[in-house]
């Protein structure tokens, strides 16, 4: 489990609350998440639906342990904290223009991701919607005359990982290539 006083620092880090008041939460009531990243929190019925999904407690490949993430800290990752860095002054006083829509999550499969170079494994579940998230985050960009700097993310939500539920300790770079690979084994 995660120590309350780490939850707290994982938010700010993760956009979800600001204590620096040069860049404060312009979107607060939004689901969008601008800060160190770019995430999406779910709405309630989403993540209501997330969260019934069952998610091993052991990954039978490695023998890892999985622990699930706390539930605020489900989300997707629109744009890595190392892609969305050198736009953070771009989105200091970001709102997002209403004819922008937020697009519903449509839950895909589900799998493990092996890093064995990190020692990591994430449980992930893919979105289905790939093109309409793709589309959400060019249309966030170039509403500020910018150029989406991850055009070819594949957009998921991790479930679990084996370092203790911490969403920065899990596998970012989830590609389609991982699902491919688990078709045809």
């Amino acid at each position: 489990m995660i120590k309350e006083s780490y939850r707290k620092r994982l938010k700010k880090l993760a956009g979800i609350i600001f204590e620096n008041k040069d860049m404060p939460n312009k979107i607060d009531n939004s689901l969008l998440k601008v800060g160190v990243g770019m995430i999406l929190k779910l709405n309630p019925e989403e993540l209501s639906k997330v969260l019934d999904v069952d998610v091993p407690t052991k990954d039978l490949t490695t023998g890892c342990e999985m622990t699930k993430l706390p539930s605020d800290m489900v989300h997707v990752t629109l744009v890595s904290i190392k892609s969305f860095k050198p736009f953070r002054d771009d989105f200091k006083e970001f709102i997002l223009p209403s004819s922008i829509e937020i697009p519903n999550i449509q839950i895909g499969e589900r799998l493990f991701v092996h890093r064995p170079e990190a020692e990591k494994v994430t449980y992930v579940m893919s979105l289905l919607n790939q093109e309409e998230f793709k589309s959400f985050v060019d249309s966030i960009y170039k509403s500020l005359g910018l150029e989406n700097p991850e055009p070819d993310r594949f957009y998921h939500i991790t479930l679990a990982n084996n370092e203790g539920g911490n969403p920065f300790k899990s596998i970012g770079n989830v590609t389609k290539k991982d699902f491919e690979k688990w078709k045809t084994n």
